[in-house]
């Protein structure tokens, strides 16, 4: 019995030793798999690393390259920096000594200052300053006497040289040539006010009514609605006829006188004007108005 028990547990142990040998073959398989992965792995991983060795060395050579850069960077802003520091510090010096000489040239005048005002002082307190000397007279040169005559010209004997000498002085000479020289040098905007200006108060009204300002359209527009006024007798009194105003006046005036004088007594010396209600019998000569002999 014993043997045939033992026959019959000798294939089951043949069959758990076939078991256990495919276990520990499937088992080193799997081994030898997961080693294969980890040298795959391995390798890899010393790939990577050799590539972050490369990159640390560029980081390493980037970074001496940036040192280099701040030094030098840093060293031509401290040689400016150097120049600047030493450049003010030389203006500020400059600055002092100057300051320090303008001081010592105040103090200077202070001290003659405060020397003179001890003097003034001293002078105010003996009274010598009220003692001035009396200014001298001087002798002023006195006008002459006059004699009723006109320095340079001829004496006066006449009534009527008088009123010729005292009509010059209130008629003046040239007055159309120094009105026609102004009227040259006036600008167009003088020329339009000085036209306005002579028109009837109703031109002037129109031409404000309608903004006009050029003098060729006011000058139209005033003579297609209303008659020049004072205008006219400007223009008329500035156009030449050989003679200014004053000297055509004067002419007129000494008609007049000749006429006055043709009508007073041939006894009178002096040539006086005779009074126009005593000695004149003509009714014209009393509708005539009494006028001065400047006047006449």
């Amino acid at each position: 019995m014993s043997k045939e028990v033992v026959d019959q547990n000798e294939p089951i142990q043949t069959c758990g030793r076939a078991r256990k040998a495919s276990r520990s073959r499937d088992m080193l398989t799997a081994l030898e798999n997961r080693v294969g992965n980890l040298e795959e792995s391995v390798g890899n991983m010393k790939k990577t690393l050799e590539l972050v060795q490369g990159r640390t060395d560029g980081f390493d050579s980037m970074e001496e390259q940036l040192r280099e850069f701040v030094l030098d960077s840093l060293g031509a802003n401290a040689k400016k920096i150097n120049e600047l520091v030493n450049f003010t510090t030389k203006k500020l010096a400059e600055r002092d000594e100057n300051l320090e000489d303008m001081v010592l040239a105040m103090k200077k005048e202070i001290e003659e200052l405060k020397g003179e005002l001890a003097i003034y002082k001293v002078v105010l307190s003996n009274g010598m300053l009220f003692s001035r000397p009396k200014q001298q007279a001087m002798d002023v040169p006195k006008p002459e006497k006059s004699i009723d005559e006109k320095r340079g010209g001829n004496a006066i004997g006449t009534w009527e040289e008088f009123q010729g000498e005292l009509k010059k002085l209130f008629y003046l000479q040239y007055t159309e040539k120094d009105a026609r020289a102004k009227l040259c040098r006036l600008t167009e905007k003088e020329v339009f006010y000085w036209f306005k200006d002579g028109l009837k108060p109703r031109a002037k009204h129109e031409l404000s009514k309608q903004g006009i300002t050029e003098l060729t359209v006011a000058m139209a527009e005033a003579e297609s609605f209303v008659e020049l006024g004072p205008t006219k007798d400007k223009f008329e009194s500035s156009k030449p006829n050989g003679k200014g105003n004053g000297e055509r006046n004067h002419e007129k005036d000494e008609e007049r006188h000749s006429n006055d004088g043709n009508s007073t007594d041939s006894t009178s010396g002096n040539r006086k004007p005779r009074d126009v209600k005593r000695g004149s019998n003509n009714p014209m000569d009393k509708e005539k108005r009494i006028k001065c002999f400047i006047c006449q």
